[in-house]
């Protein structure tokens, strides 16, 4: 079967000689004819020529080349291991793009059936159906044939059939004269992909004003740091938005974007709050104070009374008081700042925030009054007191003048190491007195995941090492609980 027909297709390519000889240009027509594609992976319903023409198609550019078989061609089954072996060489290569063009279906092997004589899965074979490309592409009018076709659709080399080492050097000489194989340029900007940080929309001059390595085209995030509405501009504007978002939970404000939210803690310490908005007041003033979150010098004093149905908070220290903010397991709707009444004072269910926004300090000795019948604790409050560079103060507690507790160490859930990580990381936290803790983490969604430590803790730093190696890369959220006290610190897993 095989020589009455190759004897027949050599006779009549004295009569019609295949349509491209080397150096032609495929037509265009040509180009957008579609094959179905029936073994392997193709990203298109059909494959068509055009595919891998980067003028056409938005910037894709690939050189090819094609094996054209029969399903009753002898030779043709014995260069399946041949062609599978070149095909899977350039596998990793985006550059090339290798496959079979394949006619005369169930004569006597289906479409399937030939593909699984080779390496599973490649190579990719369209369904000549028609034996269109057979026409344009055959060498001496016979099966098989093979065609290389450069980045520009110029017909490169055509054989009956080529060495493995052959196939590889003609594939390489046209890499060689194709700087864009591989690396498209998707958006016709004439920067290629690689080098392109917007890869998918048209900006030639690749602006970057905030430097993130995603130009301002295509960054849904600035990621200037104190600028959560994303203006550029460090404003009072941006302090009301970081307000908003300490109010609701910060980190875990379900009112507020992750790029939001990212921009409002300036300090970059993984928690939004009163720090954060001192530090961004001290940018828009133009003030040069120095700026360390872990800052151990300054020492705030506070006392608790409870006197005729009130409880009193009295705030002092040798060091300027510029922000506070509290939160509690009380209701404390009905708090009061008493004698600084230029302040901003903010409460929001269990939280108090208070600053000015010239960040002029707060008066020695400062009060907040909150109506509560109960008696309550230092247990109770969460206190985080900022100094003028918007640094975490120390504290020292007391109840009605008694020293109740004084500790070198402050409620505090350090930065993950490392950061991103794979498969395991450390955490890092502090804890100013003995109590419970929960140290747990969370999705994107909010969602709780997994528990990494739950239980009886006493006072100083401790570590512990989370192991996410049954979990998908991304971002999650690190939270630690003890009593009223709570932080969160963000990671992400990169497998």
């Amino acid at each position: 079967m095989f020589k009455k027909n190759l004897i027949f297709l050599i006779i009549s390519s004295f009569i019609f000689p295949a349509i491209y000889s080397v150096g032609d240009i495929v037509s265009l027509s040509h180009q957008n004819q579609p094959f179905d594609v029936c073994y392997g992976e193709h990203p298109e319903d059909n494959l068509k020529l055009v595919h891998f023409n980067g003028a056409e198609n938005g910037g894709v550019y690939k050189v090819m080349l094609i094996d054209i078989s029969a399903t009753w061609c002898g030779p043709c089954v014995q260069f399946i291991p041949d062609f599978d072996a070149i095909d899977n060489n350039w596998a990793d290569n985006d550059g090339v793009e290798i496959f079979n063009a394949l006619g005369d279906m169930n004569q006597p092997y289906s479409c399937t059936q030939w593909g699984n004589m080779g390496i599973p899965n490649i190579p990719m074979i369209a369904h000549d159906a028609q034996n269109n490309i057979f026409s344009w592409f055959n060498t001496g009018n016979a099966i098989p044939s093979t065609v290389f076709i450069d980045h520009e659709m110029r017909v490169h080399y055509m054989s009956n059939q080529v060495s493995y080492s052959q196939a590889n050097n003609i594939i390489q000489s046209m890499l060689d004269n194709c700087t864009m194989c591989g690396n498209p340029d998707y958006d016709n900007d004439f920067v290629l992909n690689e080098e392109d940080n917007c890869p998918n929309d048209f900006n030639p001059n690749q602006e970057d004003q905030d430097m993130d390595q995603i130009g301002d085209t295509c960054d849904d995030c600035h990621n200037l740091s104190g600028d959560p509405n994303d203006d550029m501009f460090v404003t009072v504007t941006d302090i009301i938005l970081v307000v908003s978002m300490i109010s609701n939970g910060g980190y875990d404000s379900p009112s507020h974007t992750e790029c939001q939210k990212s921009d409002g803690n300036f300090n970059n310490d993984s928690v939004i709050n009163v720090l954060d908005i001192i530090q961004m007041i001290n940018i828009i003033l133009g003030n040069t104070v120095s700026t360390n979150s872990l800052s151990t010098e300054g020492i705030a004093n506070i006392d608790i009374s409870n006197y005729n149905n009130k409880l009193t908070l009295t705030f002092s220290s040798k060091e300027d008081i510029l922000g506070i903010q509290i939160k509690s397991n009380l209701n404390t709707s009905s708090a009061k700042l008493i004698d600084n009444s230029e302040k901003e004072f903010i409460t929001n269910n269990n939280m108090i925030l208070s600053y000015s926004l010239n960040n002029s300090p707060f008066k020695n000795n400062f009060k907040i009054e909150i109506d509560n019948p109960d008696r309550s604790e230092v247990s109770d409050f969460d206190f985080i007191i900022s100094d003028k560079g918007g640094n975490s103060m120390n504290l020292v507690f007391s109840e009605n003048g008694n020293i109740y507790s004084e500790s070198d160490f402050k409620f505090e859930l350090g930065n993950t190491y490392p950061n991103p990580f794979n498969p395991t990381t450390d955490i890092n936290f502090s804890l100013p007195m003995d109590g419970n803790v929960s140290l747990d983490a969370y999705n994107l969604q909010g969602q709780k995941i997994e528990n990494i430590f739950s239980g009886y803790q006493i006072k100083g730093s401790h570590n512990y090492t989370w192991d996410a190696s049954h979990l998908t890369s991304g971002i999650y959220y690190i939270k630690l609980v003890s009593g009223v006290h709570q932080a969160t610190t963000r990671t992400i897993l990169m497998k």
